[in-house]
């Protein structure tokens, strides 16, 4: 309950104002993606302009999802103890708990969940049971991807077996390293290669029709905005769309107070090297340049499943 009601705690109410505005320095297709990620809420007949921090309109929005989440924590109870407890299962089964991304409630100046902002791309992770170990809190970046590759690994399987072709290798990686006693946090044995998490976005309705890959690890958030794929663009919205080639917006993720996506780094010197080191990973992971026209076919930037988008390394909506 209580990650729950923190989770509902709508912009503003910390006392920092900075949270509930768009990040400064935003790039245009930052800009137009934060507005173009609240096509939900006005799916559902919210008028935004009514929603603004401290209104009652946002303190109902707030109220009302806050209760969804506390219901839905009480449903999480009553599967642990009516399910495990009662039948004393409870030490021999391992538990994934994870759900859903978002909600956004003014925060970055933006309400729902469709945008690369980290309060929308981040869901809850918790793994319970035999393997591993109680109160480890991890603080790299892992995926959702990692979650069945953990639990194959926490329950002595192997690798699902099957055609090469038919059967792709997995994607994400084990967090056994971190889970099973060799220490948690930061000083747990990295996965191979620095740890990451890797998110991807389209904002086709925006006045920058781009694609987002939001690139985040243990100290920077970088969102590299591409092309959208002409199929993926409304009609005359290509030569809009070409305009996103090059765009991006840094941020810094390292831990502290305050609103960790209040400012756009990018335009500081110092830290281009780090920018530029950001997207080669990106490059590397993608296999190829996001702002190659080859990267807007279908393997790339094709319809996303349930807001998921998978290639080599894996592309996942959500990141924890």
């Amino acid at each position: 309950a209580a990650a729950s009601s923190a989770a509902a705690r709508p912009c503003g109410s910390s006392g920092s104002a900075a949270e509930c505005r768009p990040p400064k320095g935003a790039s245009p297709a930052f800009a137009a993606h934060l507005r173009d990620g609240e096509g939900e809420l006005r799916d559902f007949g919210a008028r935004m302009a009514t929603l603004r921090p401290g209104s009652s309109r946002a303190a109902a929005l707030a109220t009302a999802y806050s209760a969804a989440a506390s219901f839905a924590d009480a449903q999480v109870g009553r599967v642990l103890r009516e399910g495990l407890d009662a039948h004393n299962l409870t030490a021999s089964t391992l538990v994934a708990l994870c759900g859903d991304h978002g909600f956004k409630l003014g925060h970055g100046g933006s309400w729902g969940k469709h945008t690369l902002l980290r309060a929308d791309t981040r869901v809850p992770l918790v793994l319970a049971g035999p393997g591993v170990r109680a109160g480890v809190e991890v603080r790299v970046p892992v995926e959702l991807l990692d979650v069945y590759p953990t639990l194959l690994r926490l329950a002595g399987l192997g690798p699902p077996r099957g055609d090469s072709r038919a059967q792709p290798r997995l994607e994400g990686r084990p967090l056994t390293p971190w889970l099973s006693g060799g220490g948690g946090g930061d000083s747990a044995p990295a996965r191979r290669g620095a740890a990451f998490a890797l998110s991807q976005w389209p904002s086709p309705r925006a006045e920058w029709p781009c694609m987002g890959y939001a690139l985040r690890t243990a100290n920077w958030s970088q969102v590299t905005w591409a092309p959208l794929a002409r199929t993926h663009t409304r009609a005359g919205a290509a030569g809009r769309s070409a305009r996103c080639g090059g765009a991006a917006d840094l941020f810094s993720n390292a831990p502290g107070p305050g609103w960790r996506e209040a400012r756009n780094l990018l335009a500081q010197p110092q830290l281009a090297p780090r920018a530029a080191a950001l997207r080669e990973m990106l490059r590397r992971i993608l296999r190829r340049d996001p702002g190659d026209p080859r990267a807007r076919g279908p393997r790339l930037a094709g319809a996303p499943r349930n807001g998921s988008l998978s290639v080599d390394r894996g592309i996942s909506k959500s990141e924890v």
